[in-house]
């Protein structure tokens, strides 16, 4: 039976693992055109990214907002130098967004509206791959994976 860590260190590869999955259906839908879907799994991967960071951090961490997780991770040393915490907040709304009509009406409410073109999924998009990029340098910077 392996040690705490090493159960510890899976945990961290398995969420990682995940965030790719899903960066990969993001990128999917994406070329099937169905943007609304790009973009949650982009949320998805993101969040399951920042995760794998807090996990191998010694955090469990029960929250799907980006924002909030990207700041945490932060302050483990992950770099997120250069990226618009707007685009990432635009991105931590997809969890929700794409599949719930009505908290795209609350977003209405609050004068926040979502048009699922292409353009927009390619945002979701980029977003996440730049922050799976930086936490995949991380992981790999204390060993947990291989670049």
């Amino acid at each position: 039976m392996g040690s705490y860590m090493d159960m510890a260190d899976e945990q961290v590869r398995e969420w990682w693992r995940e965030a790719l999955r899903d960066l990969e259906r993001a990128s999917a839908m994406l070329e099937l055109g169905w943007f609304d879907t790009a973009c949650f799994h982009a949320q998805q991967a993101v969040e399951k990214a920042l995760k794998a960071v807090l996990r191998a951090s010694g955090a469990i961490v029960r929250t799907h907002d980006l924002v909030s997780l990207m700041e945490m991770a932060e302050d483990r040393g992950l770099d997120t130098g250069g990226i618009d915490m707007d685009d990432v907040d635009v991105l931590s709304n997809q969890y929700m967004a794409p599949r719930y009509p009505n908290f795209r009406e609350e977003l209405s409410r609050r004068g926040v509206h979502y048009e699922y073109t292409r353009e927009f999924g390619e945002l979701c998009v980029q977003v996440a791959r730049d922050v799976l990029r930086r936490v995949e340098r991380w992981l790999a910077e204390r060993g947990l994976i291989r670049p």
